[in-house]
């Protein structure tokens, strides 16, 4: 579930996801929750400044995340931060 909050040129963007994949999957530890904030700057019509944070917190038996230098282990928490200029031509 996510929500856009705007005032002027920016946009606050929080959500939140659960996946409660142990109750239908019937392994204990599977389920996950993910956090979500991002955050817009409109320069322009066509240019903004982003930023965004995610936390996804894993039960013990699953893995979700990255699929990079080695991924997420089983039980372990990911987490990411981007930031950036969007232009459109």
């Amino acid at each position: 579930m996510t929500a856009v909050y705007r005032a002027g040129a920016s946009e606050v963007a929080p959500g939140y996801g659960y996946g409660c994949a142990d109750r239908w999957s019937h392994v204990p530890g599977s389920s996950a929750r993910q956090w979500i904030l991002g955050y817009n700057h409109h320069l322009g019509k066509r240019t903004k400044l982003y930023a965004a944070y995610t936390r996804i917190d894993n039960g013990s038996g699953v893995a979700y995340g990255y699929n990079f230098k080695g991924g997420v282990g089983y039980g372990q928490d990911a987490s990411s931060l981007s930031i950036g200029l969007r232009h459109a031509f």
